[in-house]
C-alpha cells in the first residue's frame, strides 16, 4: 500500500487548514478490516476506469436488532456536491474513492426526531475523537430538503483516497466498528454500482429490510450530484413510524 506521508486538509470546522501524517493515525494501525471490502473498492476503481464519467458508489448496509439501519458511500472521485449543492472541492483526480460521511440531523420535534437527531449528535463526537478525523474536509449544511421529503441540516465530510483501496478499506472498518457501532463480527452488506443502477440497488435493500425507499428519481449523473445524500437519514425511517 502506498501512502502520502501526509494529506493536506482545508474547511475543517475551525477555518484552518492542516496537515497530519497519515501513517500517525489510528486506522492505519488496525489491521482488522471488513470481508469483501477492499474487493469491493478496487472493483469501484476498476468500473471508474471502464467507464469514464460515469457516478460509481460503493454502499455499505448495516441493519442492527434495534429495527435501525447504517449505512456508508464511497464515491467515485468525480465532481459531486453537498447536499445544499454546494460544489464538494476536494482536489480530487480523475478516478480516485471519496469516502463520504453524513450527520446531518431533521428538524422535527417529535420524540422519534429527537432520538435521531441525538445519535448523530452522539457519531460526530465519536468521529471527531478519530485520529483521523483531521483528514476530512467537512461543510456544514445551513438547510435542505433531503430525498425523503425530510428538512435536514448539519455537518457533512469527504476526504479522497485516490486509488489506495487498503487505505480507504481500513479507514472505513474503523468508522464503522468506532463510530456507526458495527461489530467485527457481524457481517455488513455491499455492493459497487454504476449510473442509474446505483439507486436501483440502494432501493432494494431498503425494500427488503423493510425501510423506506427514496423518492429521488436519479438518473445518470445525477446519482453522483446526490450521493452525498445517502449516510444520513436512513436510521430514522424505521424511528419515525415512515415505512413503505
Amino acid at each position: 500500500m502506498v501512502m502520502p506521508s501526509c494529506i493536506s486538509v482545508s474547511e475543517l470546522p475551525c477555518g484552518r487548514t492542516h496537515e497530519l501524517p497519515a501513517t500517525k493515525t489510528e486506522y492505519m494501525n488496525d489491521d482488522y478490516v471488513f470481508p469483501g471490502l477492499k474487493e469491493e473498492l478496487e472493483k469501484n476503481l476498476k468500473l471508474q476506469k471502464e467507464h469514464p464519467g460515469m457516478p460509481v458508489a460503493t454502499d455499505i448496509f448495516k441493519e442492527f436488532s434495534d429495527g435501525t439501519m447504517e449505512c456508508m458511500c464511497i464515491l467515485n472521485s468525480d465532481n459531486t456536491v453537498w447536499s445544499d449543492n454546494t460544489p464538494v472541492d476536494l482536489e480530487s483526480s480523475e478516478s480516485g474513492l471519496r469516502i463520504a460521511l453524513d450527520f446531518c440531523k431533521v428538524n422535527d420535534s417529535s420524540i422519534a426526531g429527537k432520538e435521531f437527531n441525538d445519535s448523530m449528535d452522539s457519531m460526530l463526537s465519536k468521529f471527531k475523537k478519530l485520529e483521523s478525523f483531521p483528514l476530512f474536509t467537512s461543510h456544514y449544511c445551513q438547510n435542505f430538503i433531503d430525498d425523503f421529503g425530510e428538512e435536514s441540516y448539519g455537518y457533512q465530510y469527504a476526504i479522497d483516497f485516490g486509488e489506495d483501496a487498503e487505505g480507504a478499506a481500513r479507514l472505513v472498518s474503523e468508522i464503522l466498528t468506532r463510530v456507526k457501532g458495527v461489530p467485527v463480527e457481524e457481517n455488513v452488506d455491499m455492493f459497487t454500482n454504476i449510473g442509474n443502477k446505483i439507486d436501483t440497488a440502494r432501493n432494494n435493500w431498503r425494500k427488503n429490510h423493510g425501510f423506506q425507499t427514496s423518492t429521488a428519481q436519479n438518473s445518470g449523473c445525477m446519482v453522483a450530484a446526490t450521493a452525498l445524500l445517502v449516510p444520513a437519514v436512513y436510521t430514522v425511517v424505521k424511528l419515525l413510524g415512515t415505512i413503505l
